[in-house]
């Protein structure tokens, strides 16, 4: 340490003087100082240097915390990843951001759920890091443990964020499949996939398991109204199994979305069923017309099973 001038923190470095980057840990005049002693700790691996490390992390100011969640990634301390996986919650970006980037240099399976949670909670100016760290994480998942493990530990818990109701998240997660080689088969989590491409025809080509995800995309309040049209024209060509959800939307709270439904219905009565030969709609009597919702049933039950 210097008895003039800043620490020489390479000096201190190359001799393990770990008091000695302590110290420098601490040097209030210069937060350059500050951070490269907490990088020189972070490389040295040594369990004193991890520990100090760990404090800073929870108690130093912004800078120190940033540049200790860097550096115990680097030291790849089996106690660095608990203590990275808690700055997650920081209130500071800049250390949330490099305790991703670190679980990320980690490559650490156990990292893989508190970082897909922190796709769940839509912290957007997260997105970009977590989904190259999940891709890390992935790397060595597949190098180490093959093909299979890869599917199941990181493809799978990332492919249901399709499901979650935040239109963001969903387009997030869909461009982060696309690069990490995800292919969308013939179930729910692939129709939500297709939906959020807006790519209908492969959405409606999946049948009766593209329903729940166009219903849950129609119902959310970030819904774009432009899109709807080709939400309901989808469940009307998957035909039959779309009934009972359009039928429950003629409770929905929007005017748009219980119009939509009914004539989402009607148009499903005529497009997979002839009319009734035993009911000549010319006899009806104008007031004993059904209600909007009594249509629906008509339009499905009458129809179909006649």
């Amino acid at each position: 340490m210097s008895l003039f001038g800043s620490p020489n923190v390479e000096k201190l470095k190359a001799k393990r003087d770990i008091p000695g980057l302590v110290k420098a840990l601490d040097y209030q005049k210069d937060p350059e100082v500050r951070q490269a002693a907490a990088a020189a700790l972070g490389s040295l691996g040594d369990p004193q240097a991890v520990a100090v490390l760990i404090a800073a992390l929870r108690r130093g100011d912004e800078p120190i915390r940033e540049a200790s969640a860097w550096a115990l990634a680097q030291s790849g301390a089996s106690q660095a990843m608990e203590a990275l996986m808690a700055a997650l919650g920081d209130a500071a970006l800049p250390v949330r951001k490099a305790a991703v980037a670190g679980l990320g240099h980690l490559g650490i399976s156990q990292a893989i759920e508190p970082l897909v949670e922190v796709l769940r909670r839509r912290d957007e100016a997260l997105f970009p890091e977590t989904f190259q760290a999940l891709a890390q994480i992935g790397a060595v998942i597949g190098a180490k443990e093959g093909e299979a493990a890869y599917h199941s530990r990181l493809l799978e818990p990332l492919a249901a964020l399709l499901r979650e109701p935040d239109l963001r998240t969903r387009q997030a997660t869909a461009t982060a499949l696309e690069r990490v080689g995800w292919q969308p088969g013939q179930d729910e989590t692939s129709a939500a996939y297709w939906i959020v491409r807006q790519d209908w025809e492969r959405c409606v080509a999946v049948g009766a398991p593209a329903v729940p995800p166009l219903a849950a995309a129609l119902t959310e309040q970030d819904s774009p109204p432009d899109v709807r049209p080709s939400l309901f024209r989808s469940l009307v060509k998957i035909g039959p199994p779309a009934a009972p959800s359009l039928i429950a939307m003629l409770k929905h709270a929007s005017t748009d979305v219980r119009k939509a439904a009914f004539h989402a219905l009607v148009s499903l009565g005529s497009r997979h069923c002839s009319p009734s030969p035993r009911r000549s709609p010319t006899k009806t009597k104008r007031s004993a017309l059904p209600s909007s919702s009594s249509w629906g049933r008509l339009a499905i039950h009458g129809r179909w099973c006649r």
